[in-house]
């Protein structure tokens, strides 16, 4: 099972699940998720999507390689 595909089905097994509080940053190439559409979900679910991972970064999804 590539990385991307772990992302992706965690994302899709914790959609009830809140990110509140959380800063969410996407690394790596997502097979089935544009990132703009990653971002949205985070948002949606009460999160924050970021670019880049800094001291406030809480959770770090993993895709494959690429961008």
């Amino acid at each position: 099972m590539s990385t991307s595909t772990i992302a992706e089905d965690h994302l899709r097994e914790h959609a009830d699940a809140s990110f509140r509080d959380h800063v969410v940053v996407f690394t790596g190439k997502l097979a089935c998720l544009t990132r703009q559409a990653a971002h949205a979900r985070v948002r949606e679910l009460g999160g924050e999507a970021a670019d880049e991972v800094t001291q406030r970064t809480t959770l770090l999804v993993v895709g494959d390689e690429g961008s």
